[in-house]
C-alpha cells in the first residue's frame, strides 16, 4: 500500500459523532477494495480471470487446476457478496504530522486531503483509494496544549489507524480518474508512535463530508451549454449564440478556428476568446451541439475550469485526468459516453511543438440527445480499446 498525491492541499477538521464502529473490523486490502469497486461502478469483475492470478490456481497440477480454479471463483464471488458501504474497514498507514497552523489552530496531516490517494494492486489493475472527509482531518488543540504536544512529539511521522467504510466510487471533485477509484469515509483516526503502542491522539473527522449526492443523473434535456439546448430550431439556436457570445470572435458551423476537426494540432495560432459552435439537427430540432472556446493560457486553466464547469453542472459522474469530465447517464465508461461531456486540451501548432511549448488551451463542452449517443455507441467498433479523448 502506498501514498499517492495529485496536488498537495490545506485541511481543517470539524468534530461530529462518529458511525458505530465493529469489534473485528475488515482490512482494506487490494482484494476487498478491488471486489467493492466492481461490484459498485458497474464495472463487473472478470471472475476467471481474476482467479487464474490466485497462488492457489497458478500452484495447483495439472490434475487440480479445473477444481482449484473453481473453488477460487467461488471465493472470490462469495467474498464480493460480503463488501457493501456498511462493511468496517481497518487501515493502516504511515502519515507526517505537519507543523501547527497558529490561524487554524490544528496540527495538519495533509495525506488524507483532496488529491491524495492510496494505490493498491490487485488482479492487474491499480486501485486508488480517496478519503470522501479527508479534506479537513488534523488535530486541533489550544496553542499551550499544542506546544506540549509538539514538543513531545519528536518525530513527526507517526502511524495512522483508521476505522472507516466505503461510501462509493468515481471523484466527484473532478481530480482523479474514475475508473478503479474507490472512496472511503473516515469513521476515526488513531495516531501512534512508529513501531510502538503509544496512542498520541485520537481524531474523529466531519462525516457530513462523507455524505455521498443522492439525486438522480439529469436528463440531457435539462442542461444547457453556454444558454444552448437540445429540441432548438436552428434559427433559436444560432440567435442564442450570437446573444450569448456577442463580445466575443464567434463561428458558427465550423470548430476549426477552435482546434476542432481530425487535426492532432492546429495548423495556426488560434485567436484567444474565439468561440465556435457546432451542432447536429433531426426533423428539425437540435440534436446535439458543441460551443468550443479559446481559453487564456494560464497556470491555473485547468483547475480553474474544472471548478467552473462542477460549480454549473454539479459532481461528475465521470472523470479522467482532472481534464475530462462527463455527466448524466452514460451509454459506454468515457466521459464522452456520457450526454453532457467537457474536456479541456492544449493544442499547439507545428512552430510552438517544435520550441517545446503547451500551445493554447481550449475548453469544449458537448451535450447529446440519447438517441444520438446510443446510436453513436451503436456504430462503435466492439472491440476497440479505450483512448484519450482529443478536442
Amino acid at each position: 500500500m502506498s501514498w499517492k498525491k495529485v496536488v498537495a492541499t490545506g485541511l481543517a477538521t470539524s468534530i461530529l459523532a462518529p458511525a458505530a464502529w465493529a469489534a473485528d473490523p475488515t482490512p482494506l486490502t487490494p482484494e476487498v477494495a478491488a471486489l467493492y469497486y466492481h461490484k459498485v461502478a458497474n464495472d463487473p469483475l472478470n471472475f476467471a480471470e481474476a482467479a487464474k492470478r490466485s497462488p492457489a490456481v497458478k500452484g495447483a497440477s495439472t490434475f487440480d487446476k479445473p477444481a482449484a480454479q473453481q473453488a477460487e471463483e467461488d471465493r472470490l464471488k462469495a467474498a464480493q457478496a460480503k463488501v457493501d458501504d456498511t462493511t468496517p474497514l481497518s487501515i493502516h498507514v504511515t502519515v507526517s504530522i505537519g507543523q501547527y497552523d497558529l490561524n487554524a489552530g490544528r496540527f495538519p496531516i495533509e495525506a488524507f486531503g483532496e488529491r491524495h490517494y492510496l494505490s493498491l494492486g490487485a488482479f492487474g489493475n491499480q486501485y486508488r483509494i480517496a478519503f470522501a472527509n479527508g479534506d479537513g482531518v488534523g488535530l486541533k488543540l489550544p496553542v499551550d496544549q499544542a506546544r506540549k504536544f509538539d514538543n513531545a512529539l519528536g518525530v513527526r511521522t507517526v502511524t495512522a489507524n483508521l476505522a472507516a467504510h466505503f461510501v462509493g466510487t468515481g471523484d466527484p471533485t473532478g481530480n482523479l480518474n474514475s475508473q478503479y477509484t474507490v472512496r472511503v469515509a473516515i469513521d476515526k483516526i488513531t495516531l501512534r508512535r512508529l513501531g510502538g503502542a503509544e496512542v498520541l491522539a485520537e481524531i474523529i473527522p466531519d462525516q457530513a463530508a462523507s455524505a455521498s449526492a443522492a439525486t438522480p443523473p439529469k436528463a440531457p434535456s435539462d442542461w444547457d451549454v453556454s444558454g444552448l439546448k437540445l429540441g432548438m430550431t436552428e434559427s433559436e439556436l444560432t440567435s442564442a449564440a450570437k446573444a450569448t457570445f456577442a463580445d466575443k470572435k464567434l463561428v458558427i458551423g465550423n470548430d476549426r478556428d477552435c482546434g476542432g476537426g481530425a487535426a492532432m494540432y492546429a495548423s495556426g495560432k488560434m485567436p484567444l476568446g474565439a468561440v465556435c459552435v457546432v451542432y447536429t439537427l433531426a426533423a428539425g430540432k437540435v440534436t446535439s451541439v458543441t460551443v468550443r472556446q479559446v481559453l487564456a493560457d494560464a497556470r491555473s486553466v485547468f483547475n480553474d475550469t474544472r471548478q467552473a464547469l462542477i460549480a454549473k453542472y454539479g459532481p461528475p459522474a465521470v472523470s479522467d485526468r482532472g481534464r475530462y469530465f462527463g455527466w448524466g447517464q452514460g451509454v459506454g465508461r468515457r466521459p464522452q459516453d456520457y450526454p453532457l461531456y467537457a474536456g479541456v486540451d492544449a493544442l499547439a501548432t507545428q512552430q510552438e511543438l517544435d520550441v517545446g511549448s503547451s500551445g493554447t488551451p481550449v475548453l469544449s463542452v458537448t451535450l447529446t440527445d440519447m438517441a444520438t449517443l446510443q446510436a453513436k455507441a451503436a456504430q462503435a467498433p466492439s472491440a476497440a480499446k479505450p483512448v484519450s479523448p482529443h478536442l
